[in-house]
């Protein structure tokens, strides 16, 4: 659900991507470095980023083109013996990805465990959203022309907002709402649209069979839902199935 709008590759040369799958998702990055010091090699941060990288990309596939990795960070990098590096990185108990990530890596020389670090970063998550395109009070019934969409950082709200119009369309405000604001599910509630009190038309129809007679409405109802309606001829209350702002029908 989710479109990446920039994440920074880093080429290195002799470099090759590997997905480990036992466990867990995991990503392992593998090369040859050259940058022997006294017997020792100090890893790149860019290697890890792109371990990192390679790992977002792996969990949330197609959803990782609406993620951003912004304030990467390594912990605990020290140097290791000189020789062929492979990182992996390793997947958190709950195999959730949040907006702060916080994710263990193993560093192999030569396929021997050497360090384990700490990678830190923020995600940033992008999604075509709801926004309002003018300041709406309380109470208002949401129209298609209040409504537009567009691309947002939704980091932090990912699970209320609202993503398609027609969700929202003909739901009513329970707060007032500024213009640009993205639209959540929270604030919006149904809006019953016929009222206690309101006189409608009471339709019973069966087969070749049509039968109107007036009505009073004794509930707030919603269009589909059933709701106790007094028959005015008869004085008798029934239960009926709100069809509009006029109609409801006793189902037969």
């Amino acid at each position: 659900m989710l479109k990446l709008r920039h994440i920074h590759i880093f080429l290195i040369s002799a470099l090759i991507v590997l997905f480990d799958l036992q466990g867990g998702i995991a990503n392992a990055l593998q090369t040859n470095t050259n940058n022997d010091t006294q017997g020792e090699q100090t890893i790149a941060p860019a290697l890890f980023r792109q371990a990192l990288d390679g790992f977002v990309s792996q969990y949330l596939g197609t959803d990782a083109a609406n993620v951003v990795i912004t304030k990467f960070k390594v912990l605990r990098d020290v140097p290791v013996p000189p020789g062929t590096v492979q990182i992996r990185v390793i997947p958190n108990k709950n195999n959730k990805l949040a907006e702060y990530l916080r994710l263990k890596a193993e560093v192999r020389v030569n396929g021997i465990l050497q360090n384990k670090v700490t990678l830190c970063a923020w995600l940033d998550f992008f999604e075509t959203v709801v926004c309002v395109s003018r300041n709406l009070k309380r109470g208002r019934v949401i129209q298609q022309e209040d409504l537009y969409l567009e691309r947002r950082n939704i980091s932090g709200m990912a699970d209320d907002v609202v993503l398609d119009i027609n969700q929202a369309t003909g739901l009513m405000l329970k707060h007032n709402i500024k213009a640009y604001d993205i639209l959540k599910h929270w604030v919006l509630k149904r809006n019953p649209i016929v009222k206690r009190g309101d006189m409608v038309t009471i339709l019973v129809q069966s087969g070749g069979m049509r039968i109107t007679v007036p009505g009073k409405v004794l509930d707030d109802g919603f269009k589909g839902e059933g709701i106790s309606v007094l028959n005015t001829m008869s004085n008798k209350k029934i239960f009926a199935r709100v069809i509009d702002t006029s109609t409801v029908q006793v189902d037969i």
